[in-house]
């Protein structure tokens, strides 16, 4: 479905000679990965309304999708795992953001976003083994994934000390689903390594 909706839209640029044909393939891939996107981030925001948790979710997905191009991590096999474990991880995410007790909000908060924040200074970027980065690649993602989550780091902070809580939590579940997808990542190129 998505496929053919990505070759109407990109034969409609060339059409337009808004993007050349020989370059079709590679829009294609993109348009693809963008209306992916743009459905989960539908359904995760229609999830997070319906669940009272616009902001939180709004928060999440700002925070997660700065950080997990530049601190790399674990990727699914196919497109369709990929899929199904995003919207698993979102609805489990959305779900937690409503019920968390109040009172475990803050040691929640303050361990996620220092086991996040541990982990992306300390292995980010984690490549994937369909695109190794070279030396200069790396130097750079490590540089971004260590100003972005330094930056969430302090959101978190600011909206715990400002007592808003459930954002501070969003912010740092973010931090921690990256750190957990770089540690996976770590741990299959230590397995691939072995075998």
């Amino acid at each position: 479905m998505m496929e053919r909706l990505a070759e109407r839209i990109t034969s409609r640029l060339i059409s337009s000679q808004i993007i050349q044909s020989e370059d079709i393939e590679m829009y294609q891939f993109g348009v693809v990965h963008l209306l992916y996107q743009a459905f989960f981030c539908g359904f995760a925001l229609v999830a997070g309304f319906l669940l009272k948790v616009l902001p939180e979710t709004v928060l999440f997905l700002l925070a997660f999708f700065s950080l997990r191009p530049y601190a790399g991590g674990w990727h699914a096999s196919t497109r369709g795992k990929c899929t199904l474990i995003s919207y698993g991880i979102a609805a489990i995410a959305l779900l937690a953001f409503r019920l968390m007790p109040e009172a475990a909000l803050l040691p929640v908060t303050i361990g996620q976003a220092l086991i996040g924040a541990v982990v992306i200074w300390g292995w980010a970027p984690m490549e994937n083994p369909n695109k190794p980065l070279d030396a200069e690649e790396i130097a750079h993602y490590r540089r971004y994934a260590r100003v972005i989550s330094g930056i969430l780091t302090a959101v978190t902070a600011f909206a715990t000390v400002l007592q808003w809580s459930h954002l501070g939590f969003a912010v740092s579940t973010a931090m921690l689903l990256s750190a957990v997808l770089v540690v996976l990542a770590m741990a299959q190129k230590i397995k691939y390594r072995s075998s």
